[in-house]
């Protein structure tokens, strides 16, 4: 039987692959993230999900506020420094905002944070409070979720910051059709997009 797997066959393998043992790669973590967002086409393309969402039967209700003052820059850009080891946690932001200075600090289930806006809170009292500390841009050093929530397709290789990548086209799988909704995995990616381009580190 001749082989009929192509180039771009292979590498969607090791695309799913990468993908599923992506958080057994490391087990001491230190990065920088450059976090560049448009706000109204964030929200635009938030809303539009949320619609066709609804349109499919789920039930989602949400609550939007307006800022005072002039008004704020049609987008925006901050950086996220983050070290991970094992379930110790630091974060630091940098930004033009009330985040700007922010940081948050958590070990296992115990966290601390500051910020300008809200000053110092922690849970040491009560373990029970959550919190997002090292959650923003999880997906990225646990790529799993997103194997639910997308369906992928390999468009090619690539070299980012002196790293050999896979380059992938991916776009959001339907809505549950039991309940309507997108599966959580894309909210850090941002919900709405009609498709998506990722680097997946070789190594």
């Amino acid at each position: 039987m001749p082989d009929t797997v192509n180039d771009k066959d292979r590498d969607l393998g090791a695309v799913l692959e990468l993908l599923h043992r992506g958080e057994d790669a490391f087990t001491t973590v230190r990065a920088t993230y450059r976090i560049w967002r448009h706000d109204e086409r964030l929200a635009a393309a938030f809303h539009a999900d949320i619609e066709e969402q609804k349109s499919r039967g789920a039930s989602i209700a949400t609550v939007s506020s307006r800022r005072s003052g002039p008004p704020a820059p049609a987008e925006h850009e901050e950086i996220l420094r983050i070290w991970c080891h094992g379930d110790r946690i630091r974060q630091e932001h940098e930004s033009g905002d009330w985040r700007d200075g922010a940081y948050g600090v958590r070990r296992g289930d115990l966290w601390w944070s500051w910020n300008s806006h809200l000053g110092t809170l922690s849970n040491q009292d009560d373990p029970k409070l959550g919190s997002g500390i090292g959650k923003e841009v999880s997906v990225m050093l646990d790529p799993t979720p997103l194997l639910s929530a997308m369906n992928f397709a390999a468009i090619g290789r690539s070299t980012i910051a002196g790293r050999a990548t896979l380059t992938a086209d991916a776009t959001a799988r339907p809505p549950d059709s039991r309940t309507g909704l997108r599966s959580l995995g894309l909210h850090q990616l941002g919900t709405g997009a009609d498709h998506y381009t990722l680097e997946i580190d070789l190594e």
